[in-house]
C-alpha cells in the first residue's frame, strides 16, 4: 500500500519544464508530424460502368508531398486528357493534406465543360479523393 503524499505536476508548467510549450507547438506542426514521414507509394484503380471507363491513379511521396502524381484514364478525349494532365502537375509538390489538396482537387469550373465530360472529370476528382484518402 502506497503511503505519503502525492504531487500534482502540470507538464505544462514553464516553470518546471522550460521550453515545453515551443517544443509541444512544434510536435504538433505538419512539418513534423508529417514531414518526416518515409517515402511510400499508392496506386489506385477505379472503375465506372456507367461512365465505361477505367481510371489508375499512382502517387510517390516523399516527406509527406506527392513527389509524382500519374493519372490515367481510358477515357480518351482531349478534354479529359487535359484535365487529368493539369491534375498531375497541380498535384506534384502538394502536400498531402487536406486544404492543400482541396484547391487542386475542386478547381475548374464545370460550366465551361460539356455535361459528358463535366461527368467523367467530377468521376476523376472524386476517385483522387478517395485515392488520396483526404475526404476533400
Amino acid at each position: 500500500m502506497f503511503q505519503g503524499e502525492i504531487t500534482w505536476i502540470d507538464p505544462g508548467d514553464e516553470t518546471l519544464f522550460p521550453g515545453v510549450t515551443e517544443i509541444s507547438k512544434a510536435s504538433k506542426d505538419w512539418e513534423w508530424v508529417f514531414g518526416k514521414t518515409p517515402k511510400f507509394s499508392i496506386k489506385r484503380t477505379f472503375t465506372s460502368g456507367e461512365l465505361r471507363t477505367e481510371l489508375s491513379v499512382s502517387c510517390h511521396f516523399e516527406k509527406g508531398r506527392i513527389k509524382t502524381a500519374e493519372i490515367m484514364c481510358d477515357y480518351r478525349t482531349p478534354c479529359v486528357e487535359e484535365f487529368t494532365d493539369r491534375l498531375q502537375r497541380e498535384l506534384t509538390g502538394r502536400r498531402l493534406h487536406r486544404e492543400d489538396l482541396h484547391q487542386t482537387l475542386n478547381d475548374y469550373d464545370p460550366s465551361q465543360i460539356d455535361q459528358k465530360h463535366s461527368a467523367v472529370i467530377s468521376w476523376i476528382t472524386q476517385s483522387c479523393v478517395q485515392a488520396l484518402g483526404t475526404g476533400v
